[in-house]
């Protein structure tokens, strides 16, 4: 079954995209990708939305993991935890949401 982790997330006040954009291509790929529980690792500028409420993030993530208690382990140990801690540190907010599959689930009875 393929695992989902997404992260949407908007950036301290004086912080910008391109700057998060300079350290993520400098550092936090290379952490990400290195994760034993990491499949791989997409971030992207949000750049629009269809709803009428307008663009509350800035940045969102897509990393597919091998498992999310793993992931979750990465995250708090080793240069993962470092890379957890600065990331935290960077956002005035986020959202991360598990996502699955729909065609790895079991199937419904009847």
């Amino acid at each position: 079954m393929r695992r989902f982790v997404v992260t949407y997330f908007a950036l301290k006040e004086g912080d910008t995209i391109e700057s998060y954009r300079d350290w993520s291509l400098s550092y936090v790929r290379g952490v990400m990708e290195s994760m034993p529980s990491v499949v791989s690792f997409l971030d992207f500028a949000v750049t629009g939305s269809m709803d009428a409420e307008g663009v509350a993030w800035d940045g969102c993530e897509v990393i597919e993991v091998t498992d999310f208690a793993r992931f979750e382990r990465d995250n708090a140990e080793g240069e993962g935890g470092v890379l957890a801690a600065a990331w935290r540190d960077r956002l005035s907010s986020w959202s991360i949401g598990y996502l699955e599959d729909l065609a790895g689930l079991p199937a419904s009875a009847g």
